[in-house]
Formats: structure tokens, C-alpha cells, sequence
């Protein structure tokens, strides 16, 4: 379903139908595919009618702790998007009380730590 979800999405050798391609991608998503979830970051990520920076980001975070190695990709889409996705990352990650969105320099740190660890993780389970 993922390869099928792409190829709607992108066009590839059938009609670019963005619907369906979220259907397939989502079905994909739901049985655990992380490429599935890093196409469906892009659908949600690209300007247009669907874009949904927080769907996006949470797509994106669901990729990468199922392997998909865009790390640096995630955090720089955190930065460009800092004022929506604020919210979600303390959110899922529930710092301490003090640290708010409005705690820029230190929530930023904090994603990129946590990328860092990620990264980290990701090396030393292959190596």
C-alpha cells in the first residue's frame, strides 16, 4: 500500500489522485510502515490544499522512531514551524512546568537533544 500511496501521490505511472494517495498511505501507516508515514509527512508538509503542519510534524516524528533516518529534515521542519509545533513537541515530551513555547532557545535545545539521541540510537543499533 505504501509503494501504490506514493505513486498516487507523486503521479507516478497513474493519475496524481492526493485522496487516494492519503487513503493508501494512511492504510499503509496504520500497519506499522514508516516510509508510509515519512510520504504522508510530504503530502501534509507541501503548500497546497492539504498542507497541515502539525499533521506533518507528528507524520514525521512517527517515520523516524519507526527508522526512517530524516532526522535533520525533522528538525529543521520543527524550526521553520516553531510556533505551531511548540505546542505538540512540549506536549509529547512534557518538560518541566517553567519551560513553555515562549522558551524558544531552550524547547529548540531540547528538540535537537532529543534528535541527537535519536541519531545516537539509530547508530549504535546498526553498528
Amino acid at each position: 500500500m505504501h509503494h501504490l500511496g506514493t505513486y498516487q501521490h507523486k503521479g507516478f505511472g497513474v493519475t496524481q489522485n492526493t485522496d487516494k494517495a492519503i487513503e493508501s498511505l494512511t492504510a499503509s501507516d496504520k500497519g506499522g510502515n514508516g516510509q508510509a508515514a515519512f510520504e504522508l509527512f510530504l503530502v501534509y508538509s507541501i503548500d497546497g490544499p492539504k498542507k497541515d503542519v502539525v499533521k506533518a510534524y507528528k507524520y514525521c516524528v512517527k517515520a523516524v522512531l519507526r527508522g526512517v533516518t530524516f532526522f535533520d529534515e525533522m528538525h529543521a521542519f520543527f524550526k521553520e514551524n516553531y510556533k505551531l509545533l511548540a505546542p505538540v513537541y512540549i506536549d509529547m515530551k512534557k518538560p518541566p512546568s517553567e519551560l513553555t513555547a515562549e522558551c524558544v532557545n531552550e524547547i529548540t535545545n531540547m528538540h535537537e537533544a532529543w534528535i541527537i539521541e535519536l541519531k545516537t540510537g539509530f547508530m549504535n543499533g546498526v553498528t
